[in-house]
C-alpha cells in the first residue's frame, strides 16, 4: 500500500511537465496571435487550456497555470474583437439603410 502511494505521488511530481511547457507556449502564441487577429488564436487558446489540465499535476504547475490564464485571456480578447466587429457592421448597415 505504501509503495502504491509513493508511485502515484512520484508520478504527479515528475510527470506531464512537457504539457506545462506546451501550455505556456500555446498560451503565449495565442495571445500574440490575438494582437494580429490570427485565425490560429482560438485553437491555440483551447490547446493551451487543455494542455494545462494535466500540466497542473506536475512540478511545473505555475507554468501550466500561466498557460491556462493566457489561453483564457486570448479567447476573451478574440470574443471582444468579434463582438465589436459585428456590432460595428450592424451599426454601419443601419446607417446605410437610413441613407437610402
Amino acid at each position: 500500500m505504501a509503495e502504491e502511494r509513493y508511485i502515484i505521488s512520484e508520478g504527479r511530481r515528475s510527470g506531464w511537465s512537457l504539457s506545462a511547457y506546451l501550455s505556456l507556449a500555446f498560451g503565449i502564441a495565442s495571445l500574440a496571435g490575438t494582437m494580429f487577429l490570427s485565425v490560429l488564436t482560438v485553437p491555440g487558446g483551447l490547446t493551451a487550456i487543455l494542455l494545462a489540465v494535466p500540466g497542473r499535476k506536475s512540478v511545473r504547475r505555475s507554468l501550466a497555470t500561466a498557460g491556462m490564464v493566457l489561453g483564457i485571456l486570448s479567447l476573451m480578447f478574440m470574443l471582444l474583437y468579434f463582438i465589436l466587429f459585428f456590432g460595428t457592421l450592424v451599426d454601419l448597415e443601419e446607417k446605410i439603410i437610413d441613407q437610402i
